[in-house]
């Protein structure tokens, strides 16, 4: 995946001129021969050495080794638009007062993603600054204090930087720079087992940002996240995908409890 998204990044793949971009590779890997791997294959790629602390930390790391005034973001998954640096480019210079951007991403199948525990980070509208594709002004970055390193999982980090931006500047969203992103599959076992983990990091995540979310009490927080599930249970039911209707099920008679227990724990 990684060689498939560095083929992308290649000095004669992208439209915009090399000279004007670095590649940095943030390499979290326990096991990992990235190090050799990209030395031998993408001399031109900067590899170094995260911090094995997850996602939110080693994109951090990533960033303290960026040389330029704007970091873009993506996922060693991703396959980033032959133009996805130039959209960029364009829109930092159209846009001189903006400091945070960030593009759409696409699915590789479309018709893939009707099939049961299909899943990816679609991002067509904007207003979701998922870190798969985003760009944000070094200096602004650091101000915010970049990725939260104190989730519990790889959610919410990007989110979180979202509403730390929006709190400084406006984030513009840029339908033609775009990344392609490949489909998971999940399944119904993993699923419910991974609802007190999710559950735990969402109630820190709305715990910390109760007033920019409007959650002013326990019962406006258990009213949104009720809406949240019963909308992804309807939506479920009429695509005949039953086995995720039961989880949105589940979640909707221990899971949301969950997320209220956490959010109470966390808010005080």
């Amino acid at each position: 995946m990684l060689a498939k998204c560095l083929d992308c990044l290649a000095p004669d793949k992208q439209a915009l001129a090399f000279e004007l971009y670095e590649v940095i590779v943030s390499d979290d890997g326990t096991q990992s021969t990235a190090k050799e791997f990209i030395s031998l294959h993408y001399p031109w790629a900067k590899w170094v050495k995260g911090p094995m602390k997850g996602p939110a930390a080693n994109r951090n790391n990533g960033a303290k080794h960026a040389s330029s005034g704007w970091l873009i973001f993506t996922d060693d998954d991703c396959l980033p638009a032959p133009n996805w640096l130039e959209v960029y480019s364009n829109a930092i210079h159209s846009h001189p007062e903006v400091k945070a951007f960030e593009g759409a991403i696409h699915p590789t199948d479309e018709l893939e993603m009707q099939q049961e525990f299909a899943e990816c980070p679609v991002n067509k509208t904007g207003n979701n600054f998922w870190s798969a594709n985003i760009a944000v002004k070094n200096e602004l970055f650091w101000q915010v204090g970049g990725f939260d390193e104190g989730y519990f999982l790889a959610a919410q980090e990007d989110q979180q930087l979202k509403i730390d931006i929006e709190k400084i500047s406006s984030i513009f969203f840029v339908q033609d720079s775009v990344v392609f992103h490949p489909i998971r599959y999940n399944n119904w076992w993993k699923a419910i087992k991974g609802i007190p983990k999710q559950s735990k990091n969402y109630g820190r995540f709305a715990a910390k940002n109760k007033d920019y979310l409007g959650y002013d009490n326990l019962f406006l927080f258990y009213k949104e996240q009720f809406y949240f599930h019963l909308v992804a249970l309807v939506r479920h039911f009429k695509s005949f995908k039953f086995k995720q209707a039961s989880i949105s099920l589940a979640w909707l008679f221990f899971g949301i409890t969950s997320n209220a227990f956490y959010f109470m724990i966390f808010k005080k």
